[in-house]
């Protein structure tokens, strides 16, 4: 049976909440659930993150990120997931091409679907696209961007490691006190959250 797509994250029983809050532009968006990074992502989108996932807000990608990673992670668990949940929007897709504010994001909601068609046994063209070499640049830079650009070249490295390469780690992991502060009120939480979600995806695809 075809979960349906809108309703895939609303299933999930978690057991325990974080206790920190985290915010956008300021705002507070409540206690999100957590999960134990096996049979659940270490972060679980609420209400508000859907809420905005379906708005034109100007953190839009990154919910809809956060989202897509739990349809994903419940592919990886078994399930029968066909569709992303949020696939990426004309607009997205036009503007992942440019070099403009939000386009890393854009990529990422694109690999996301290349990530799903290969768990689903398709063999989807990777594209590379015109800001790929400066993405290298600045994911290893302390610059606007980097954890976006950190991003995408993680959601790579999980389609190579399906695609059947032996990426030998993912590219960023996240040290303590980032990974304490994706549950803070600070602008890049969702970042940091994505993050170790991937994380978690890539223990489950190489068994660590």
């Amino acid at each position: 049976q075809v979960i349906s797509a809108q309703a895939v994250y609303k299933s999930l029983q978690i057991p325990f909440l974080v206790g920190e809050l985290c915010s956008t532009m300021g705002q507070s968006i409540g206690p999100q659930e957590r999960g134990d990074g096996v049979t659940t992502l270490p972060w679980i989108p609420n209400d508000f993150i859907e809420q905005r996932a379906g708005k034109n807000h100007e953190k839009r990608a990154k919910c809809m990120i956060l989202l897509n990673q739990v349809a994903i992670f419940k592919k990886m668990n078994g399930e029968n997931i066909t569709e992303l949940p949020y696939p990426p929007l004309p607009y997205q897709l036009e503007r992942a091409e440019q070099n403009i504010h939000g386009a890393w994001d854009f990529i990422n909601l694109i690999y996301q679907g290349n990530l799903l068609e290969k768990l689903n046994g398709g063999r989807p063209e990777i594209r590379e696209f015109p800001t790929a070499q400066l993405m290298k640049e600045r994911a290893n830079t302390n610059y606007s961007g980097a954890f976006e650009a950190q991003k995408v070249l993680n959601e790579l490295a999980l389609i190579q490691r399906v695609n059947g390469s032996e990426p030998a780690e993912l590219p960023f992991i996240l040290n303590d006190t980032r990974r304490e502060r994706a549950g803070k009120n600070i602008d890049q939480s969702w970042d940091f959250q994505a993050m170790m979600n991937q994380e978690a995806m890539w223990k489950k695809l190489t068994g660590a």
